[in-house]
């Protein structure tokens, strides 16, 4: 079930009992009237008072439908913190069960997707099956699985906390800028993503957390070159020396 629909199921369930809670205040506000002209009122004056009667009733609505929207609101808003900590907790299993690819220990995926290791070389296509077309055929599947995953936490932006959302976000772009496997793959098969979720990496170095900057600091220091590990992607995934020797020298102004 969607995150949309989780959203709006609640949603009418609130309006549903904002409607019974509006009959039932208009219900007893003519059972109101209908008593109090009748028993508090003497009868030769049901026609004079009957004004003043109406407008008492008419208050009474006003305030009773004031009263309905606050409970709706703070339902609503309930409901809202409800589900924020639903996904979060979803998010997160999804994501531990992500990152149980990177836990086996004969093969080891983390280096590309967090050490700028390059995509495994396989040769060309009507070469034999080899230990790189193993290894790049799960480097290819692991970064599917990740961009599925990221893909349905972007759409669920709107059911997820500011501060999770976020963090996320972050964690996306650091990842994306020091796997050379996730831009190549994601070169191939974009298409099949949302556009706006595509549009998500290509970001500035200084929209990365300090810990990604950090990180490409650290890498940048050991005098990298153009063919080296290609992990700097500027416009549309180009790598290109000025970029390298861009963020040189402002690593070196920052310093």
């Amino acid at each position: 079930m969607s995150m949309t629909l989780r959203f709006l199921i609640p949603l009418a369930k609130v309006i549903g009992g904002l409607i019974i809670l509006v009959w039932a205040i208009t219900s007893l506000l003519a059972i109101f009237k209908v008593v109090t002209l009748f028993l508090a009122i003497p009868l030769p004056n049901v026609t004079d008072n009957w004004d003043a009667i109406g407008n008492a009733g008419d208050w009474t609505s006003a305030l009773a439908t004031i009263a309905g929207f606050f409970f709706l609101w703070q339902q609503i808003k309930r409901e809202r913190e409800v589900l924020e900590v639903q996904t979060n907790a979803q998010v997160y299993e999804t994501g531990i069960a992500v990152l149980n690819l990177f836990t086996e220990k004969e093969h080891n995926l983390r280096p590309y997707f967090y050490d700028c290791v390059p995509v495994p070389n396989i040769g060309s296509s009507n070469s034999e099956p080899t230990h790189n077309r193993w290894e790049w055929d799960r480097v290819m599947t692991a970064c599917e699985i990740m961009c599925d995953q990221w893909e349905n936490i972007y759409s669920s932006q709107t059911a997820m906390s500011k501060d999770i959302s976020e963090v996320w976000v972050s964690y996306m772009r650091g990842l994306y800028l020091t796997s050379p496997s996730l831009r190549y793959f994601l070169i191939q098969e974009g298409y099949r993503y949302d556009n706006d979720f595509i549009n998500l990496f290509h970001c500035d170095l200084h929209e990365c957390s300090k810990q990604v900057r950090l990180k490409i600091e650290t890498l940048v220091k050991k005098n990298l070159t153009e063919n080296d590990v290609k992990c700097f992607p500027v416009k549309r995934h180009e790598i290109t020396q000025n970029a390298i020797n861009q963020l040189k020298d402002e690593f070196s102004v920052a310093n």
